[in-house]
């Protein structure tokens, strides 16, 4: 049974983690082999996390999302992760706050001092526009995981957001340094490109970003952008 329960899950998370863009059709089967799973192997705390993020992220079942949370927690309650997940499906990609806030806190007070719980509180601090709390949380995760593409990441967009571009710049370089593949970075980069009028590099960079991550919208939209500040209607289009 266990054998099986993990071939499922396994099954379940690559097809889930294969695009985690609205799609209910591919959630659905996500979910099917999750349930298999927990059909052979009930109270599978990391399922309760996958079955979860799907509803967050292919479904966009936000009260489901969040019920799969609490199933996760009731088995392994000293578990940050699936909180913070939710609640960054939540900030980050659909700009809900106030619905995010409750499953932050609810991380925080389980282990405050977490990278991960940091990271989280300082993306929805920098998101929210609080910069000066969200670059001390973020440097504050930067010292427990120096190598951490992601931190240096946020850093550098913390600092694109604050228009401190001299600031910005290093960051976004050094998590390019850490990571080439990841297309963040180099979105962020070529943000930065066009607000400093380095329009070549921010071509560039933007290509870079959508050649790792086609399914990336800002970074479209941002090179639409990028051609309409340069003219090049025709290609904005």
């Amino acid at each position: 049974a266990t054998l099986k329960a993990r071939r499922y899950y396994f099954e379940g998370f690559n097809l889930a983690s294969s695009n985690r863009n609205p799609d209910a059709e591919l959630g659905e089967k996500a979910l099917a082999l999750f349930r298999q799973s927990l059909s052979s192997q009930p109270d599978q705390p990391h399922v309760f996390w996958q079955m979860s993020q799907v509803y967050g992220h292919n479904m966009l079942a936000f009260d489901s999302m969040e019920q799969y949370v609490g199933r996760a927690l009731e088995v392994h309650p000293n578990w940050v992760k699936p909180s913070l997940d939710a609640a960054f499906v939540l900030f980050a990609e659909h700009q809900q706050f106030e619905r995010a806030k409750p499953l932050l806190e609810q991380a925080n007070r389980i282990d405050s001092s977490n990278m991960e719980v940091l990271y989280n509180w300082g993306c929805y601090q920098l998101l929210t526009g609080h910069f000066d709390e969200a670059a001390r949380l973020l440097e504050k995760a930067l010292a427990q995981d120096s190598g951490s593409q992601a931190i240096v990441n946020a850093l550098g967009g913390l600092y694109c957001f604050a228009r401190r571009y001299d600031l910005a710049e290093p960051y976004l370089e050094k998590a390019i340094e850490l990571d080439s593949t990841y297309p963040f970075a180099w979105n962020n980069l070529g943000g930065l490109y066009i607000q400093t009028n380095r329009f070549a590099k921010a071509e560039q960079a933007i290509f870079k970003a959508i050649a790792l991550d086609s399914t990336a919208a800002n970074s479209t939209t941002m090179l639409g952008s990028l051609y309409v500040r340069t003219g090049k209607f025709a290609d904005a289009e």
